[in-house]
């Protein structure tokens, strides 16, 4: 059994490091979606998000469209991988926590 506890525990502590960097990188990345508004019959990138309870937008320039939606998408893997990784610390903690 001794094995399995401090197996479980170096896993513990690699699902805790890969949290904190996928918090890191998150924090770095722009939160939200691009939408396209129509003003005088042309289609603009925004990119909408929210701030404090408001939807705010805010102007993306074509040139760095490419960048903000390939940032955007980086963004929401991230945060599907560290919802994963939330899952695996909660079974991994209570199997620890019941096997002292």
């Amino acid at each position: 059994m001794p094995v399995i506890h401090d197996a479980l525990r170096e896993e513990l502590e690699r699902l805790l490091e890969k949290q904190a960097a996928y918090i890191q990188r998150i924090s770095l990345l722009p939160k939200g979606r691009i939408h396209h508004k129509l003003i005088g019959g042309k289609k603009y990138p925004y990119l909408n998000y929210r701030e404090g309870g408001k939807v705010r937008s805010r102007y993306v320039k074509s040139e760095e469209l490419e960048q903000v939606m390939a940032q955007v998408a980086e963004r929401r893997q991230c945060e599907q991988a560290l919802k994963s990784i939330r899952a695996d610390l909660r079974v991994i903690r209570k199997v620890v926590k019941d096997g002292k």
